[in-house]
């Protein structure tokens, strides 16, 4: 399992300096290795999704989704919700750009809305 994104990577598209972004890396990985691996995808391509996809979960962990508003007077700060539209990879603009990346449609399943899950009452 080649790990592909490094900090470095994640610290440029995130805007951020000397930050250690392992487990949003290993999470990415994971999903590259598990699900694209193989697909024909070419390993300059699959690097690029995984930085991407490592940024989003970064952004996940650190803003709760991406901040949208900011404000410097009364210190206040406005998190996207999380809407049924926008759930998934699709929450993050970095999370898009991996499935923008992904020509096999797979990250594009994964992250949109309307994610389906079956309960059984035993």
């Amino acid at each position: 399992m080649a790990i592909r994104a490094t900090d470095a990577d994640v610290n440029y598209q995130m805007n951020t300096t000397s930050i250690v972004y392992t487990l949003s890396i290993a999470t990415a990985n994971l999903i590259v290795e598990e699900d694209l691996v193989g697909s024909g995808l070419s390993e300059a391509r699959l690097t690029q999704i995984e930085i991407f996809l490592a940024a989003h979960f970064a952004t996940l962990a650190k803003e709760g989704g991406g901040i949208v508003r900011t404000s410097a007077g009364e210190s206040a700060e406005t998190y996207r919700t999380v809407k049924e539209a926008y759930q998934g990879l699709t929450s993050t603009r970095f999370g898009q750009q991996a499935i923008a990346l992904d020509t096999t449609g797979t990250l594009v399943s994964q992250g949109s809305g309307g994610m389906k899950a079956e309960f059984r009452v035993v």
